[in-house]
């Protein structure tokens, strides 16, 4: 005796694609990690223009970033923005590191955008870094 046929027709489940995708961790790292090794070499004197230029695209990134965020988040980067373009001016005599309370506002601007970028969809970081390009130019 055969078994009887089940005529019933059910698709496969396919799970719904959620609408935020965030950034893979691995490219997450590559974003966070540089700013915070090119603080570490402007601190101990050993930093160049490079690195003073990663700091200055990291900030205006977490401003970008930060437009739709409180006006605390805006004054914490308007600060390390700031204090980043004393950094860069000074470095045009050949000196390039930090005063105290610079390296405290660019710290606290680039742990922001760091906090900012983990919230962030691909597409907002996408737009952001754009942004940092359109600044440069």
């Amino acid at each position: 005796m055969k078994k009887p046929r089940n005529k019933a027709y059910r698709p496969k489940y396919v799970p719904a694609i959620p609408i935020m995708f965030a950034l893979p961790q691995a490219k997450k790292n590559d974003l966070m990690i540089e700013p915070h090794l090119c603080i570490e070499a402007l601190r101990t004197g050993h930093g160049r223009q490079e690195h003073a230029w990663t700091l200055a695209n990291c900030l205006t990134i977490g401003a970008a970033l930060s437009k739709g965020q409180s006006d605390a988040a805006k004054k914490v980067m308007a600060c390390g923005m700031e204090a980043i373009r004393l950094v860069l001016e000074r470095g045009k005599s050949g000196k390039w590191g930090f005063s105290g309370t610079e390296m405290l506002a660019v710290m606290n601007g680039v742990t922001l955008a760091d906090d900012l970028q983990q919230i962030s969809t691909r597409r907002q970081v996408r737009d952001a870094i754009g942004y940092a390009w359109r600044e440069a130019a």
